[in-house]
């Protein structure tokens, strides 16, 4: 797949992750615009299984993540670092309405963020007060629970820098990160780097699978 390109200003490097995600809305019309915006949905729509839209700056990670969401139906598992829940929360109309959707049809979220032991209990906090905001909202509007659980898998900086992050949803869609250091969030946007699979069932059943491994061994469910 082509990426849609030529309409980005790459001084967008210049600035850092947390400002990126404090200003997603602006940055995105400024540096995206609705039609570029289009392009992109249109690719993800006709992907074929080997097509995939690269992202090269957190800018395009958090649209490209909420081109996802808007076509999730069924599940989400999301293997993330410490900045899982800001990153959530800065586009989290779509991921909300991805969770109504999987819990309209009975479906399930998991999310497992892998920190050091000195960030887990921050991380651990965020991340359900983040969850619990879902929760409730779903509560409110369904008069049910969604079946969405969280965990922590804690490990060296060392290792941490080898762990692929990934967003697997639907048993189709894949969204795989290279691998990089542990951020702090003030890393250069363009350190965030990652392949975008749209229609790749193969690929990301095997994601889900390892997912799945990992998740039960933390939780034991």
């Amino acid at each position: 797949m082509k990426n849609p390109e030529g309409k980005t200003n790459h001084s967008l490097n210049v600035e850092d992750i947390n400002y990126i995600m404090d200003n997603y809305a602006s940055l995105k019309r400024k540096f995206i615009g609705k039609a570029l915006e289009a392009e992109y949905r249109d690719a993800a729509e006709t992907a074929m299984p080997s097509d995939f839209i690269s992202n090269d700056t957190c800018l395009h990670a958090l649209l490209l993540s909420e081109i996802m969401f808007d076509k999730t139906e069924n599940s989400i598992r999301i293997f993330s670092g410490s900045n899982v829940a800001k990153f959530l929360s800065t586009i989290k109309d779509s991921f909300k309405r991805a969770c109504e959707n999987i819990v309209s049809r009975n479906g399930k979220v998991r999310i497992i963020t892998a920190v050091s032991p000195k960030n887990a209990a921050n991380t651990r906090v965020e991340l359900k007060a983040f969850a619990d905001y879902i929760r409730k909202g779903i509560k409110e509007k369904f008069s049910r629970e969604i079946d969405f659980w969280c965990a922590c898998y804690q490990a060296d900086d060392k290792e941490l820098a080898t762990l692929p992050h990934y967003i697997a949803c639907d048993s189709k869609m894949l969204r795989l990160e290279a691998a990089h250091a542990p951020l702090t969030g003030k890393e250069n946007a363009g350190v965030i780097k990652a392949n975008v699979y749209f229609n790749s069932p193969a690929s990301t059943k095997t994601f889900e699978a390892y997912f799945d491994k990992i998740y039960k061994n933390i939780t034991g469910r």
